[in-house]
């Protein structure tokens, strides 16, 4: 029987995260004292840093990045020699793996040479 019900969300997804003790216990506090789940601390902490990050990095800024990381992972000598659609095949699966969105993921493929 569950006395101290929280409130849960639906359409989520799981991100595992290690937090130091201090911040589990204040955290289970705050949940059992205000009647809100620990998943929902966290979804209204995020969604305010993002809010706070988009203003410095867009999506296109990251997508940009992620692009111009893959690249230089391509330049390098040993994948230079990996057949483009194998290449393109391996980073689409890390990426799918990382759980980035699919349309995010085709703009990425995209963009690989």
């Amino acid at each position: 029987m569950t006395l101290l019900k929280t409130d849960s969300t639906k359409k989520t997804t799981l991100i595992g995260a290690y937090v130091s003790n201090r911040v589990h216990n204040y955290m289970t506090l705050f949940s059992l004292a205000k009647g809100i789940s620990k998943s929902r601390i966290f979804n209204e902490l995020f969604l305010d840093w993002i809010s706070r990050q988009k203003k410095i990095d867009k999506d296109v800024d990251l997508i940009n990045q992620i692009i111009a990381r893959v690249q230089k992972t391509r330049n390098k000598p040993g994948n230079r020699k990996m057949d483009l659609g194998i290449f393109k095949d391996t980073i689409e699966k890390e990426l799918t793996k990382k759980g980035v969105a699919d349309d995010y993921i085709a703009i990425i493929i995209s963009e690989i040479i």
